[in-house]
């Protein structure tokens, strides 16, 4: 794999490929961009990337016997210094784990990869993709793997390696839309009065009555918390892929939020606040100091795997219903609908980046809008009803 970098140089970017010579001696080549340093970073490191590849073609890293596993390596190396690592994580996870044992025995070479091969593997994965080998994986899985797909083959036509991007011609299940399991106010309730002695029980009472995501809560910090007006701001997030990662940002623009905190939550942050003090005396030295509000006894940040997985025993221990952590957030939005609260109230409290999101997901919940409406139908058909039977 060749390697190279953009460097300023009397105001214009240049590239710097990393060649070697004859005797395998390292000779960069410096090459103009004729871009001007100030706004074109972007622009210019895409042209490193495309000369990086014209290099790669003539050293024969890719030619026309590169097999597509080789250039599916390839493309995950480049990608790496872009992307977020928890993105480059998932892919990671998609090329090794199913991509990579699928089509290396295959010996298939990039340049002669059919839509007729890949339809092959869409269809082996919806049968029997997964790895334990107890059946195939969901059509949001494999089309999650021709996303991944796509982009490299996309790439390589962009390189002139392939003509045409044979995933395009590729027949996708549709993935069946979730239907969220949800708690009622009753359940949640019951559910609440069992933990009260849990290390989630506050945790699981944010989620629920603010409607977050697991992320969401996870990366609430003290400095979220305005205790003068009483008020939580959503912006910043920790997510896992392998790696448990904390972001300086959310999901979408529109899940920058803040909420209005209810006396009974801020009294919860107030607790919350005074337990961290309680036990950063009681751990001394070894208490991981960090402003993260839900966190172990000792200081560690709760992780998104413990959290799923503490949640899961918390309802198999009391005998409820099973729902995914996730489906607290849905239970928050079902209780809105409950209390005659309309979709574009919740799509804002929730933080949906569109109305259709919120509508595909919950429409189907709102039925007191729905009773509202053949009330109002029978009103019109009754007076409609009395007007005719009157001119008989």
């Amino acid at each position: 794999m060749i390697t190279g970098s953009i460097q300023p140089k009397r105001g214009i970017w240049q590239t710097v490929i990393n060649l070697k010579d004859n005797s395998g001696k390292r000779k960069p080549k410096w090459e103009t961009t004729g871009l001007p340093i100030k706004g074109n970073k972007k622009k210019a490191e895409q042209i490193l990337r495309e000369r990086i590849a014209f290099y790669e073609l003539q050293e024969g890293i890719v030619s026309p016997d590169t097999l597509f596993t080789d250039y599916i390596k390839l493309w995950l190396d480049r990608k790496k210094p872009y992307i977020e690592i928890d993105t480059y994580e998932g892919y990671e996870t998609i090329v090794n784990s199913h991509l990579i044992p699928y089509f290396e025995p295959k010996k298939i070479k990039l340049c002669e990869l059919t839509s007729a091969q890949l339809q092959k593997y869409a269809d082996f994965k919806l049968k029997n993709g997964r790895a334990d080998g107890k059946g195939g994986l969901s059509a949001t899985s494999v089309k999650s793997h021709f996303r991944v797909i796509k982009q490299i083959l996309k790439k390589a036509v962009k390189e002139n390696y392939i003509l045409k991007n044979p995933s395009d011609d590729v027949t996708l299940p549709k993935p069946q839309a979730y239907k969220a399991e949800i708690y009622t106010e009753q359940q949640l309730i019951e559910l609440l009065n069992k933990i009260k002695d849990d290390p989630l029980i506050y945790l699981i009472i944010l989620t629920s009555f603010l409607g977050l995501r697991r992320s969401e809560v996870l990366g609430l910090k003290w400095n979220s918390v305005n205790f003068e007006t009483k008020e939580i701001l959503i912006k910043e997030t920790v997510v896992r892929n392998k790696t448990t990662i904390s972001k300086k940002k959310t999901k979408n623009e529109s899940s920058y939020r803040s909420y209005p905190l209810s006396d009974d939550i801020f009294n919860i942050i107030l607790l919350l606040k005074e337990d961290e003090k309680k036990n950063a005396k009681k751990w001394g030295s070894k208490y991981n100091k960090n402003d993260y509000i839900f966190k172990h006894s000792d200081g560690r940040p709760f992780t998104p795997n413990y959290v799923s997985q503490h949640f899961k025993l918390i309802l198999e221990k009391n005998s409820f219903k099973h729902i995914r952590f996730h489906d607290l957030r849905h239970s928050c939005a079902s209780l809105f609908l409950a209390k005659g609260h309309s979709l574009k109230e919740i799509q804002l409290w929730l933080g949906h980046s569109n109305f259709s999101t919120t509508a595909d997901i919950y429409a189907h919940l709102d039925t007191n809008s729905k009773k509202n409406m053949a009330e109002t139908m029978s009103e019109v058909g009754k007076i409609a009803l009395d007007k005719t039977l009157d001119t008989e």
